[in-house]
């Protein structure tokens, strides 16, 4: 059995729980297997030993109101709910008690989740999860005594169903110097690798820059671009209007290209958050919130637009 475990005592009884999980992370699909040990130091008496498995999607935000508290609001869909019973009403002798359980997880479970922002759209303190966990009760018999209970959170990482494939684009656009002056024009051939990135992983981009102008590409630069929505359910009867929120989360800047001339190059922009410490959110879809992820190429000139591309990725989690 590994070794993630969560322990809890009870007030009044000398007696613990030890909740023990054979693995840290599970797919959807697979069984989980655990167990459960109680420790006993003093005899007490005790209904059933309930094991149970829940998941829950929610998103909750605030809305403000003038010179007002903000309201609260609060979705939430159950993604899974399941238990066991082990042990009928019973007298518990000082010892170790072990219960295996098995918990086989649906094929359709999303992937665990956590997204926190203070402010999106007309929204503030925006926090959407799926978490799941679980639970251990032992309602605990007498006076004075309370119920022995005890959690342990499961990580749920659903693998992606998006096919990888290599992506082509083409743009080309006219160079106008202040926007007046008319340069010439640029043409910009890319093509990715693949769509199918993990996080920290780099992307290979194959890029021909036709510089058909008289001024020089200062640079080439790749943006990694995150778009968070957040989507109303089909029954919802609070007038949730969709939000969303975008972010460049890397940028990279390569070399540059003069004029008049034509220069193929290999990029490999990282598929990592510069701009926080935390890991980057997985391409991720629910009822409620939706997470996908934009690798954009651009020619940049002084004074003067340039020509871009773009590339839909798909961010898998490190775990998957």
């Amino acid at each position: 059995m590994g070794k993630l475990e969560s322990a809890d005592h009870s007030i009044g009884v000398k007696c613990s729980i030890v909740i023990s999980l054979e693995s840290q992370v599970y797919q959807p699909g697979e069984t989980l297997v655990g167990q459960i040990t109680l420790r006993i130091h003093e005899t007490f008496d005790a209904k059933e030993l309930v094991v149970a498995i829940n998941g829950e999607e929610q998103l909750t935000w605030e809305t403000s109101q003038f010179e007002a508290p903000n309201l609260q609001h609060k979705r939430t869909r159950i993604l899974l709910q399941d238990q066991q019973v082990f042990a009928t009403l019973q007298r518990y002798d000082p010892g170790d008690y072990v219960f295996p359980f098995e918990f086989t997880l649906p094929e359709d479970l999303p992937t665990s989740f956590d997204y926190w922002k203070q402010s999106l759209g007309q929204l503030v303190c925006v926090q959407a999860s799926v978490n799941y966990s679980i639970k251990v009760s032992l309602p605990v018999l007498g006076a004075l005594k309370s119920d022995l209970t005890s959690s342990q959170w499961v990580r749920v990482v659903a693998p992606s169903r998006v096919e990888p494939q290599s992506l082509y684009v083409r743009g080309k656009r006219e160079v106008v110097f202040l926007g007046v002056f008319g340069t010439g024009y640029c043409t910009l051939t890319a093509s990715l690798a693949t769509n199918l990135l993990r996080e920290k992983e780099e992307a290979s981009i194959h890029c021909t820059i036709e510089n058909d102008s008289k001024k020089r590409v200062k640079l080439v630069r790749t943006e990694l671009i995150q778009l968070v929505e957040l989507l109303p359910s089909e029954d919802d009867t609070n007038n949730f209007l969709p939000q969303s929120t975008s972010r460049t989360v890397n940028r990279t800047e390569f070399s540059d290209v003069d004029a008049g001339q034509t220069k193929s190059v290999v990029l490999q922009p990282a598929t990592v958050d510069t701009k926080r410490i935390a890991t980057l959110l997985p391409s991720f879809s629910s009822e409620f919130v939706r997470v996908s992820y934009q690798l954009v190429v651009k020619c940049k000139y002084s004074m003067s637009g340039g020509t871009w591309v773009s590339f839909p990725i798909t961010l898998v989690h490190h775990e998957a």
